[in-house]
């Protein structure tokens, strides 16, 4: 078994066939690698039939099945170069759901062990909870880099592909891996609901475990791993969610255009273009005409001799202002004027110009504060009070104090 530090050296030393071969998802012969990889040395790649042997029996590359001629590498390898380089590769939603499923499984199995206080069975459902919690956290991490990097390319223009199969290509992201993610952090969603579940029964296992140190900590330790890959997961979604959707906007708007300029396309393509103006019905007709020299000369004349007019002055005349009275300003005064027998009388004399409207307005706002102090004119004659808009009857009230 070889050493870590023999194993990479020998990746380092061969760097540049590893990037080929990881570049290529179905492998490549020792002729194309050959026209991909400038050899350092003299002979073929550099690449002696002593190292790719060694390199096979170590499980860096395999051979494609039935296919000796072909190389490519190990899927172990492919995860580890592409965590390093960023050039995560997609998880499809049922991988996502298997562990998921698998949680859901060992948390059961959790439950039933702080049920019966099987200190061994609950360790053991926490590691298998805890790897698969990574997991799932990796997965959410490869579709996010993923995601990120197809954008970045589309953006850039740099896939390749045409306008209808960047869309379904898009598409396919927004429909098979964006939803993965979303499930993991949406409310009401499947796996968002699962885990709610085992944030429960991990509190009350270590709760039950709590005599057992060991078993106690781990608990607690799992559900760290819990809310980790749960904020990741929420953090990845939203930003591949940020960059997809208008990249999947503008893929879809120009995939019905591409869409419609096809069949009219077609159209001329079986019949003639006479025949178009029948197939493509006018919405709207627009008259353009052009000035003649003297007309234009005319207009531009008539323009230079305008002269605007000044609007006329906003009127200001005591009957257009509106008649509001000032309650706030009202009680200040009767404060310093009080005591009064007649309050009505009062305002009146003070709202000499004021509407009966505004007038009947601030005595009833002005009414509370003379109702405890009244009179003896209250239960008296009825008095008048005429105005050129109209005519009052009323009893008197009287402010014997300050309010």
């Amino acid at each position: 078994m070889a050493s870590l530090k023999s194993t990479l050296s020998l990746l380092a030393e061969h760097e540049n066939v590893l990037i080929a071969l990881l570049e290529a998802a179905d492998g490549l012969t020792m002729s194309e690698l050959a026209a991909r990889v400038a050899s350092p040395r003299g002979s073929e790649l550099g690449l002696s039939p002593n190292t790719l042997q060694r390199m096979l029996d170590l499980g860096l590359i395999e051979e494609r099945p039935g296919e000796s001629v072909y190389l490519e590498l190990s899927l172990p390898l492919r995860g580890f170069l592409g965590h390093l380089l960023r050039t995560h590769e997609l998880v499809t939603p049922e991988a996502i759901r298997g562990y998921v499923t698998e949680i859901e499984g060992q948390g059961r199995a959790l439950a039933g062990a702080a049920v019966d206080q099987d200190s061994q069975a609950a360790v053991l459902a926490l590691e298998r909870v805890a790897a698969a919690i990574e997991r799932v956290r990796n997965y959410a991490g490869a579709n996010h880099g993923a995601i990120l990097e197809r954008v970045l390319r589309a953006k850039a223009g740099a896939d390749g592909y045409s306008v209808r199969e960047r869309y379904l290509r898009i598409n396919a992201l927004w429909q098979d891996y964006l939803s993965p993610l979303r499930a993991l952090v949406e409310p009401g969603e499947w796996a968002h609901a699962s885990f709610d579940r085992l944030g429960e029964i991990l509190m009350q296992s270590r709760e039950v475990f709590m005599a057992f140190g060991v078993v106690a900590d781990a608990c607690e330790r799992v559900r760290a791993r819990l809310v980790r890959m749960r904020a990741q997961a929420h953090g990845c979604y939203a930003d591949a969610y940020r960059e997809l959707l208008p990249l999947y906007e503008r893929a879809r708007r120009q995939n019905l255009i591409s869409e419609g300029c096809g069949r009219w396309l077609e159209h001329l393509g079986r019949h003639s273009p006479l025949k178009l103006a029948s197939a493509l019905p006018v919405a709207r007709v627009s008259w353009q005409g052009q000035f003649n020299d003297a007309a234009l000369a005319a207009r531009l004349a008539a323009l230079a001799r305008f002269d605007p007019v000044a609007p006329p002055p906003l009127a200001d005349a005591p009957g257009q202002r509106p008649d509001v009275v000032s309650i706030g300003r009202l009680r200040t005064v009767l404060g310093q004027a009080a005591p009064i027998d007649d309050l009505l009388a009062w305002l009146a004399a003070q709202l000499a110009g004021a509407s009966l409207g505004e007038l009947v307005r601030a005595y009833v706002a002005l009414t509370p504060l003379a109702a405890a102090n009244a009179g003896s004119d209250v239960n008296g004659d009825a008095r008048w009070l005429a105005r050129p808009d109209g005519r009052i009857g009323y009893r008197p009230l009287a402010i014997e104090r300050r309010p």
